[in-house]
């Protein structure tokens, strides 16, 4: 299998820059599997690299989520931060360049802003006449399970900048075309396709190495659970931030691990099996940092038939029914976090006012089959 960036130079793509002002969305991630790190092959090409432009998390991927950092530079070269001052690539510098390169490592959720930055790309590209690159790279989840509630459009926010479901199903150059598309840019969209990539292969299928693309996203095990219990962000219990295991424990100091692990396994959730845990979240700014915390720890037994957004749903309403007292969503900046995560009010809602599971569940794949008609036009790979 080869990723964009290695069919970009071993079938020429390369040479179409040789004679143009370029700027590139990268980070730590956009690697060729054999020559090293993209800024390094171009610069050893001899091409003009007006500007680099780097994510949350930064240029090496070490800034911990949600923490502005500044411009810097690498090599000479100026990085500009989209994620401090700027969240879109400045117009004066957009006007410098003839062409954009994208090339990053997305985990295929609707809520890490990798696919925000992106589409603020491919904005900023529309308005200034510059030509686009994406170097596509694998969905590590695949690009054939889609699970989760679209997002309604008052909740739109940088954590969910287009109306896709929460896991989407698509490699990050498919969405570029959907962005594209959808959004009414009309770019000149160059999307370089992998060779070898199929719809159903997991990340580990690929046999690239997993390169953490953010602190807390240390493992492909962490991605699979991710999109459900990134979900208690938006709550008042730990999603594990500061232990050696985010995402897959979660729990608060008011929780008893075994009440609520004999529950969650009541439940009989496909393709999981939790057990009863105690954790400290050791890092300063995390929810208890240094607080002894009870919770669940989650193994996800059968991947395929894993649905982590129904899991992280059916847990948050367990805990809500045994710790009514204590358990409560969080207000970021007037709003709702978890809200602006799954994309519209009403779930909260009716976690909070004690509806049926079952009838909550039925809401978090209403829309499925009109996306799936959506992204026909756009799909670049089959199985």
């Amino acid at each position: 299998m080869k990723v964009g960036l290695q069919v970009f130079i071993e079938e020429g793509f390369i040479n179409d820059l040789r004679s143009k002002r370029i700027g590139v969305v990268t980070n730590h991630t956009g690697i060729h599997p054999q020559l090293g790190h993209i800024i390094d092959l171009f610069l050893k090409e001899g091409l003009e690299i007006v500007a680099i432009f780097v994510p949350e998390h930064g240029f090496m991927g070490n800034f911990p989520a949600g923490v502005k950092f500044d411009d810097s530079e690498y090599k000479g070269l100026k990085v500009y931060s989209l994620y401090g001052k700027h969240f879109k690539p400045p117009k004066d510098i957009m006007r410098k360049l003839d062409a954009i390169i994208f090339d990053l490592q997305d985990i295929g959720i609707r809520f890490y802003t990798y696919i925000s930055t992106l589409f603020y790309v491919i904005e900023a590209a529309a308005h200034t006449n510059v030509e686009v690159f994406v170097l596509d790279r694998p969905n590590p989840l695949t690009g054939s399970i889609i699970e989760g509630p679209s997002i309604k459009e008052e909740f739109k926010s940088f954590i969910g900048v287009w109306n896709i479901p929460l896991r989407y199903g698509m490699t990050i150059g498919e969405l570029a075309k959907l962005f594209n598309d959808e959004a009414g840019f009309n770019v000149d969209l160059h999307v370089i396709a992998m060779k070898g990539w199929r719809r159903s292969m997991w990340f580990d299928d690929t046999g690239l190495p997993w390169i953490p693309p953010s602190p807390a996203m240390l493992r492909l095990n962490t991605a699979i659970i991710y999109p459900g219990t990134a979900l208690f962000e938006g709550t008042n219990v730990s999603e594990g931030r500061g232990t050696s295991t985010p995402f897959e424990v979660i729990g608060a100091p008011w929780i008893n691990k075994h009440a609520l692990s004999d529950a969650v396994s009541s439940l009989s959730i496909e393709g999981v099996e939790v057990s009863p845990i105690d954790f400290v979240p050791s890092n300063l700014g995390v929810k208890y940092s240094g607080e002894r915390c009870e919770g669940i720890f989650i193994n996800v037994k059968n991947r395929e038939k894993f649905r982590p957004v129904r899991f992280g749903i059916s847990v948050l309403w367990t805990i809500k029914k045994l710790y009514p007292d204590k358990f409560h969503f969080t207000l970021s900046n007037g709003k709702y976090y978890f809200d602006l995560m799954i994309g519209n009010s009403l779930i909260r809602e009716m976690i909070n006012s004690n509806a049926e599971i079952r009838s909550i569940i039925e809401l978090i794949d209403d829309d499925l089959e009109s996306f799936k008609n959506r992204i026909r036009k756009h799909q670049i790979y089959r199985d």
